[in-house]
């Protein structure tokens, strides 16, 4: 038996149960107005395949884009909690836009509706994504190289290599998250910046090279 919404249900508020299914009460086609499940049901597929990064490039959205999309989710939060009813146009821009923009210019504009009902990611998914793409250039920074072609050691690649360790030794550890105003891996290939004052000398660099690969590996 297919589930019905119940006045007063709340739903799961990160996102609906799908975009298109229209036989899914829950789905978001049915639980946005007439004629804008028209213009979603008739977005190609392949707009709902792209990445978020690769659909916002169709169009790069302005802050009214941005300010339209977070309202278009909140009234969606606002009709899952109803249980029925459907999220209105007329909030998702109130205060925002034209209602004229909002109907002739940004809903019509395949990429911008697409972009619009793709579900937010919530803050904690989204700092999640990038600490786990920081960890794969972790490895990149691991694996620098640090001596020229004469076998000499570049001291600012040495000062890189240095505290790309300290930060993997620390969480590895467990120590406390390094304060913001530190500046680890802030550090500019291309700049004429002097060497860390710690490394006085090239022994010194490559002592502590040592020392923390032991440590890490152990």
């Amino acid at each position: 038996m297919q589930n019905v919404p119940v006045a007063g249900e709340r739903l799961e508020l990160e996102r609906p149960r799908s975009i298109v299914d229209q036989a899914d009460p829950f789905s978001l086609v049915n639980m946005v107005s007439e004629r804008l499940k028209e213009l979603i049901l008739l977005l190609p597929e392949e707009l709902f395949l792209l990445s978020e990064r690769d659909l916002k490039n169709r169009f790069r959205p302005t802050s009214t884009d941005y300010a339209l999309r977070v309202s278009f989710w909140r009234e969606f939060e606002r009709a899952a909690v109803r249980g029925k009813g459907k999220i209105q146009c007329t909030a998702v821009f109130a205060g925002i836009c034209s209602e004229a923009y909002f109907f002739n210019k940004f809903i019509t504009n395949e990429a911008k509706l697409a972009w619009m009902v793709r579900p937010l990611q919530t803050y904690q998914r989204e700092m999640e994504a990038i600490l786990a793409r920081g960890t794969e250039r972790l490895w990149e920074l691991i694996e620098i190289k640090i001596k020229d072609g004469k076998g000499k050691i570049d001291p600012k690649l040495a000062d890189i290599l240095l505290k790309t360790i300290t930060v993997v030794e620390n969480r590895v550890k467990g120590m406390a998250v390094q304060r913001t105003e530190q500046k680890s891996l802030n550090v500019n290939l291309g700049s004429g910046e002097k060497v860390s004052r710690a490394l006085e000398s090239m022994d010194d660099i490559e002592q502590r090279i040592k020392l923390l690969e032991v440590e890490v590996g152990e």
